[in-house]
């Protein structure tokens, strides 16, 4: 079994699975509908839009927490079940957990940038007019880091209600430190080392500079700082997961 046809398995078990493309289209479509309403009369500025702000932010928020997605489809027990006959099958163990991290970020990208497209072209909101594609290029690599991380969680904790309790924590503060719920202008003193430390907030950041300056000053420094600590996650993944304990 090629680790393509893998692949192509694990996507039609996640896109079967009508909650997940749920959760994944339909909650942040909604989120940025609410908090562009909500948020309407602080955004004074005619730069800039609640709905504008709030466009991308709950992409970068979706992309964030794609982890949930990424443990369900690696240790729900029914998936894990389905999957017994690949693990079994003759194949590097490296393929079973960079299948489900693959098929995930394939997963989460059709339906993100399609968002992003719908959101611009159709709702007009701002993703930066023919820069849109960088800003989605950065939200993409952001959710390839979500996935690599919550396959790294897989590989450590392998249990999903477990993973489910700790990652998202983990993403949680990534977003708090973000920009995105508290102001970037507000980072001083011992703000500034967390808000440093929040891979999230330098995508919102250079998504935004990217948008309203067209300034690509951070994009290439962001894209590259979210790989290595993706390959990090993936090397985590390479020394802690075990076959035999996947199957039991």
């Amino acid at each position: 079994m090629s680790f393509v046809n893998i692949v192509k398995f694990d996507l039609k078990n996640i896109f079967k699975t009508p909650m997940l493309v749920i959760v994944n289209t339909l909650e942040p479509l909604v989120l940025y509908i609410i908090l562009g309403v909500i948020m309407k009369n602080k955004f004074s500025n005619k730069i800039m839009s609640s709905f504008d702000f709030y466009a991308v932010t709950t992409l970068i928020i979706s992309a964030t927490m794609i982890v949930m997605t990424t443990s369900n489809i690696f240790l729900d027990e029914k998936v894990k079940r389905g999957n017994r006959r690949v693990v079994y099958a003759p194949i590097s163990k490296g393929q079973v957990y960079l299948s489900k991290l693959v098929s995930t970020f394939i997963f989460a990208i059709i339906l993100f940038d399609i968002l992003a497209f719908i959101e611009q072209y159709i709702f007009k909101c701002n993703f930066g007019g023919k820069n849109i594609i960088f800003v989605i290029i950065l939200i993409d690599a952001l959710t390839f880091f979500a996935c690599s991380l919550s396959t790294a969680g897989c590989c450590i904790l392998k249990n999903e209600d477990k993973v489910n309790s700790i990652i998202p924590l983990i993403t949680s503060v990534f977003l708090f430190f973000s920009g995105i719920f508290v102001p970037l202008g507000t980072d001083s003193g011992i703000m500034k080392v967390f808000f440093s430390l929040s891979p999230v907030r330098y995508v919102t950041e250079c998504s935004m500079q990217i948008i309203y300056d067209n300034n690509f000053a951070l994009f290439y420094k962001t894209i590259i700082m979210l790989m290595i600590l993706s390959i990090i996650c993936i090397l985590i993944c390479k020394f802690t997961f075990k076959v035999e304990e996947y199957v039991r």
